[in-house]
């Protein structure tokens, strides 16, 4: 099983300790960001396109990211 936490901006940081934090005990159910699957782009979190203006940008970064981690997951 894989979680994928798909945030904007640095709260995807803070909810992926969240996530880690609710797993039973025993789980190690990796939690990563959706970024982590698009080490390329050199982005730690999506950037969030209504305070950057950049729709196009955020596009490109999670349609790159979704292919990562489709690659991922094979």
């Amino acid at each position: 099983m894989l979680i994928v936490a798909i945030f904007l901006h640095e709260m995807g940081h803070a909810w992926a300790v969240v996530f880690r934090s609710a797993r039973p005990a025993g789980n190690n159910t990796p939690v990563r960001l959706l970024t982590d699957y698009a080490p390329q782009s050199g982005k730690h979190h999506i950037p969030d396109p209504y305070y950057t203006h950049d729709f196009e940008g955020t596009l490109d970064l999670i349609e790159q990211a979704v292919k990562g981690l489709n690659a991922a997951i094979g």
